[in-house]
């Protein structure tokens, strides 16, 4: 496989170090990205001030994601005042109010929706900006497969970006030296967060609803699962959890801050659900393999 290829072939000190200077490139080339990236700045966050200039009663339209003051601990299980965010799913204009499903909890744990009025916006999102930036592809499976692919950067491309600064990390040489160890770990928090974007976006606009992209996505879900699933995504009943190589969580649990494992696991609810599906199939129909 791929991946068995580059293992083998790094070995040395020298190697290594061009490795570094190459995930620095990366990691610049990245940082870019991130920060044209419309997604990034596709939340503007508002003044007590500005919101009450603001007729937020047109601006805000059902779909759109907004952030809100004064929550309540009853409402979403957060500290009282604290800023909430939600997306909008039905607009009173005749009282004012809008109707909002909770974004900060995980589905399972969002209950009842809750109403937010005016007076309490504190941010709105400019959907103009839900654009995604990379085609819809797992990363290629051969050197072969690799060097066909003539298309634009892909999600497959950020998978490979994140088994590498994984399999850069674990090397002794990486972990002593803390020059080399850290732009692995920066480089898998930046293309994380760019991964999580993506796959957000395309959630929300469906852009990835056809039979190809299906295909893609089951693919997908297993390479994801691979990089952040924990054992309690898989089958209870199974001996083994050989998609994560019996190493109990995936990849990058060791190598991301505990915040960015749990805001990323929380996007990809619905891959860590495909792969754990898939899997219990795959179990049942080939039970002895």
């Amino acid at each position: 496989s791929l991946e068995r290829t580059c293992r083998a072939s790094v070995t040395s000190d020298f190697m290594s170090q061009l490795e570094f200077q190459a995930a620095f490139c990366l990691l610049s080339a990245g940082t870019i990205i991130w920060r044209t990236h419309p997604a990034s700045s596709s939340f503007v966050m508002l003044s007590d001030k500005e919101a009450f200039h603001l007729d937020s009663m047109s601006v805000v339209k059902v779909g759109m994601d907004i952030a809100f003051r004064n929550v309540s601990e009853m409402q979403t299980g957060a500290a009282a005042g604290k800023t909430g965010f939600g997306r909008v799913v039905d607009i009173n204009t005749m009282d004012c109010v809008w109707e909002v499903v909770l974004l900060d909890l995980p589905e399972a744990n969002r209950g009842a929706n809750i109403f937010v009025r005016p007076h309490q916006l504190a941010g709105i999102e400019d959907t103009s900006k839900r654009t995604c930036m990379f085609a819809y592809k797992p990363a290629p499976g051969s050197s072969s497969e690799l060097k066909m692919d003539d298309s634009s950067l892909s999600l497959g491309n950020i998978i490979l970006g994140l088994r590498w600064c994984e399999q850069f990390y674990s090397k002794p040489i990486s972990r002593q030296a803390s020059e080399s160890g850290w732009i692995a770990q920066r480089l898998a928090e930046l293309l994380t967060a760019l991964l999580g974007t993506e796959m957000s976006v395309r959630k929300i606009t469906k852009m990835h609803d056809n039979s190809t992209n299906r295909h893609n996505g089951k693919i997908l879900a297993a390479q994801l699962t691979d990089l952040y699933g924990e054992e309690t995504d898989s089958d209870s009943n199974a001996n083994s959890v050989d998609w994560m190589d019996k190493r109990g969580a995936g990849r990058l649990k060791g190598l991301l801050s505990q915040q960015t494992w749990t805001a990323i696991r929380k996007q990809l609810q619905s891959e860590l659900g495909i792969a754990r599906c898939d899997k219990e199939t795959n179990r049942v129909a080939h039970p002895f393999c």
